[in-house]
């Protein structure tokens, strides 16, 4: 039921009208950063590239075993015999990496995946901020979270940030 909310909830405050025909050329490309990466559907994105994706990948996380294996994915799509990728990775691994994510915001979509008792925050961080955001499942974990994710949904015209989107697919 909360899953059916929050897509109801995403498909009403994407309204056709909103979209530009035009993109400025400074946002002609995806650049991506990656915050906190708790989980393997962080990386699963960047198993192949896209012409419309910057190939600089900019991490904010703190040190430990998850950032890690996120590192160790990506590396493997660079290196692997077949169609192998070519992300440049800039890793930042301060305690302050979400502060310090906002202030360079040297890209223009997060990528948040995992930390679900985290999640919902780093969102609305990004949201208040402008920057669009690309999130795994479950977005909220209690009803709490849900009252910050409509905060989140309201907060996003005035932001002027066009995608908050989660993704549920196998990749």
């Amino acid at each position: 039921m909360l899953k059916g909310a929050i897509l109801a909830l995403f498909l009403v405050s994407c309204s056709k009208s909103e979209m530009k025909t035009e993109i400025p050329e400074s946002d002609s490309k995806v650049r991506i950063m990656t915050l906190d990466p708790g989980h393997f559907h962080a990386g699963l994105i960047h198993k192949s590239m896209y012409p419309v994706v910057d190939s600089t990948i900019h991490i904010f996380a703190p040190e430990g075993p998850e950032l890690k294996d996120h590192l160790n994915r990506i590396a493997s799509y660079n290196q692997r015999a077949e169609n192998p990728t070519a992300w440049n990775l800039e890793v930042y691994t301060g305690a302050d990496y979400l502060e310090k994510m906002i202030a360079q915001k040297p890209g223009n979509v997060m990528m948040v995946a995992g930390k679900n008792d985290q999640k919902i925050d780093y969102i609305l961080a990004a949201v208040e901020n402008g920057i669009h955001v690309y999130a795994d499942k479950p977005l909220v974990i209690n009803p709490e979270g849900f009252q910050k994710l409509k905060k989140g949904f309201s907060n996003r015209r005035r932001k002027r940030v066009t995608s908050l989107r989660y993704y549920d697919r196998k990749i």
